[in-house]
């Protein structure tokens, strides 16, 4: 695997440690799942994804953070967010942590997002 791949795979490292960590923390200390929260282990399949079509995969994971940063599919077992009013207009709220995330991953998989070959 060449540095080029490694780094691109950063992203998805780090959402499957923040997932195995929020797992944990809920059935070690008896917090209740709720169905939002299930949905964020289909985050599995984007593994599958990435030994089929390596370019598919960091797609998927871009589409995926994109979901957790305004809280459609949450990574944390609590949620930490920040909504903005900007000319009277209410932005979504947006969770600031993976928000910070998915600024890495645009920077780090921007030739990925090139729809040429």
């Amino acid at each position: 695997m060449d540095k080029r791949k490694f780094l691109a795979l950063t992203p998805f490292v780090a959402i499957g440690v923040i997932l195995v960590c929020s797992w944990y923390e809920m059935l070690s200390v008896y917090h209740y799942a709720s169905t939002i929260k299930y949905i964020a282990l289909a985050f599995g399949i984007n593994m599958i994804v990435y030994f089929l079509k390596f370019r598919y995969g960091i797609i998927l994971t871009g589409i995926f953070l994109v979901l957790a940063t305004i809280n459609l599919t949450p990574l944390f077992v609590t949620t930490v967010n920040s909504s903005v009013k900007i000319a009277g207009i209410v932005l979504p709220p947006v969770d600031w942590r993976v928000f910070l995330l998915l600024i890495y991953y645009f920077i780090i998989n921007r030739s990925y997002w090139k729809w040429r070959k």
